[in-house]
C-alpha cells in the first residue's frame, strides 16, 4: 500500500507535536507500507534528524507556507502528484482535500472548530473575516468529496452534521496523546524555574496568545483569587502571540496585570518547546485552560497524559476532552473560576483527586504507536470496501 501523508502546511500549534510524534515512530511501527510525506521546509527541519526507513520518503515545497499557493496546489498539483505516484490512500491533515475525482482514496482531518463558532469569526477583522468563510466553503466542499472525514470529537462531529446536513462517511478519533518519557525523567525544574523566575508553585496554560483564549479574565481571576492563596503561587503562559493578533494585544494584557497589581506573578514567558515544555507541565501546580472554543484541544491531552490537574470551560469540546478529570466553569462565570483556583490552591485533596482521575482519563487515548496502528486499520478498511 502507498500512503499519502499530507501535512504540507505550516506546522504550528496542536498539530505539531502530533506530526513531530507521528515522524518520530512511523518508521519503526510500519515498515511493510510505502510512505511520502509532504510537508514545507519548516515541517522538515522539525524532523530532519530522526532515523527513517526506506519505506518513507518526503516531498518538501517551502511554498506550501502561502496560503493562496497552497490552495491551488491542493486542487491542481496534488491529484496529478497522488496519480503519478500510485498512491492508494491520500490522508490530509490540512481540513481539506482536492476536489476532483481520484483512484486515489482521499481521507481528511478536520481538525478546526473555529470557522463554525461566530464568536471567533467576530473577533477577527473584516479582510480575516472572508479568508476564514473562504475556509469554511473549502471544508464544506471537502466534506462532499472526500472518502472518509475524521472528526477529533464529537462536538465538532455534531455541529457540522447539523450546521451542513453533513452525510458522508465519517469517525471520530480522539487522537493520539504524546509519548512520554518515565515522569522522573522531566525533574529537572529548578533550572527552569530560575531561567522564567518562577515560584515554587505556578499555575500553567501553554497557548498562542489570542484573544478567544480568555486571556483577560484569567489575569483578572488570578488577581482576585491570589488574595485568598495559603501558599505563593505565579501563573505562567507559555505561548507566543498568534501571527493573525495586532501585536498590541499582549501589550494590552500586560497592561492589565499591572491595572490588577499581578505583573511580578503572572509570567509571559513566550514559546517554549520540546524537553522544557515538558518539565514545565510535569511540575505545575494546576492547569488552566480558558479558551472559550475549541476542537480537541491537543494541550489538554498533554496535561492529561502528565496527570495534571486541570481547571477548564465547559464550551465546546473541553468536557468531552477531559471527563470527570476537571474542575470546570461556564467561560462568562468568572467567580466560578476564582472559586477553583483557589479551591486548588488550598485543599490538597482536591489536587490528589484531579491527579488520579487525569491519569485514569489518560487511558482514554491512543499513544503515537497506537495511533499509527489505527491509522493502518482505516486505510486497509477503506482500500478493502
Amino acid at each position: 500500500m502507498k500512503i499519502i501523508l499530507d501535512f504540507g502546511f505550516t506546522i504550528a500549534g496542536g498539530v505539531k507535536p502530533y506530526f513531530y510524534d507521528m515522524m518520530n515512530y512511523i518508521s519503526s511501527i510500519d515498515k511493510d507500507n510505502k510512505y511520502v510525506i509532504i510537508t514545507t521546509k519548516n515541517g522538515y527541519q522539525l524532523i530532519k534528524n530522526f532515523s527513517f526507513t526506506n519505506n518513507i520518503e518526503f516531498y518538501i515545497d517551502e511554498k506550501l507556507d502561502n496560503r493562496i499557493y497552497r490552495i491551488y496546489w491542493e486542487q491542481f498539483i496534488l491529484p496529478k502528484f497522488c496519480n503519478d505516484n500510485n498512491a492508494d490512500i491520500l490522508y490530509c491533515f490540512n481540513n481539506r482535500i482536492p476536489f476532483k475525482k481520484m483512484e486515489t482514496k482521499k481521507i481528511f482531518l478536520l481538525g478546526t472548530l473555529g470557522p463554525f463558532i461566530r464568536e471567533y469569526v467576530d473577533h477577527f477583522s473584516f479582510k480575516e473575516r472572508l479568508s476564514i468563510k473562504f475556509l469554511e466553503f473549502l471544508i464544506v466542499k471537502s466534506l462532499k468529496n472526500t472518502d472518509l472525514t475524521i472528526f477529533e470529537s464529537h462536538f465538532t462531529k455534531d455541529l457540522v452534521t447539523n450546521k451542513y446536513g453533513f452525510k458522508g462517511k465519517a469517525i471520530v478519533n480522539h487522537h493520539g496523546k504524546p509519548m512520554l518519557n518515565n515522569h522522573e525523567d522531566y525533574n529537572d525544574i529548578d533550572k527552569i524555574k530560575i531561567k522564567y523566575k518562577l515560584s515554587s508553585n505556578y499555575f500553567l496554560f501553554t497557548t498562542y496568545i489570542r484573544k478567544y483564549k480568555k486571556i483577560e479574565d484569567l489575569i483578572k481571576a488570578y488577581a482576585l483569587a491570589k488574595k485568598d492563596f495559603n501558599k505563593e503561587i505565579d501563573f505562567v503562559l507559555a505561548g507566543p502571540i498568534a501571527p493573525n493578533e495586532a501585536k498590541s494585544y499582549k501589550q494590552s494584557l500586560i497592561n492589565l496585570c499591572e491595572k490588577y497589581g499581578v505583573e511580578d506573578s503572572f509570567k509571559f514567558i513566550g514559546m517554549v518547546e520540546g524537553e522544557e515544555l515538558k518539565i514545565l507541565m510535569q511540575n505545575c501546580y494546576t492547569y488552566v485552560f480558558a479558551s472559550s472554543y475549541e476542537n480537541l484541544s491537543y494541550s489538554l491531552v498533554e496535561a492529561i497524559s502528565f496527570g495534571l490537574p486541570i481547571i477548564t470551560t465547559t464550551a465546546t469540546a473541553m468536557p468531552e476532552t477531559c471527563g470527570d478529570a476537571a474542575l470546570y466553569y461556564d467561560p462568562k462565570d468568572l467567580n466560578k473560576l476564582v472559586s477553583h483556583m483557589v479551591s486548588t490552591v488550598n485543599n490538597d485533596e482536591i489536587i490528589i483527586d484531579l491527579k488520579k482521575k487525569s491519569l485514569i482519563r489518560a487511558k482514554n487515548f491512543r499513544n503515537m504507536e497506537d495511533e499509527i496502528k489505527f491509522n493502518l486499520e482505516i486505510f486497509n478498511k477503506i482500500i478493502n470496501e
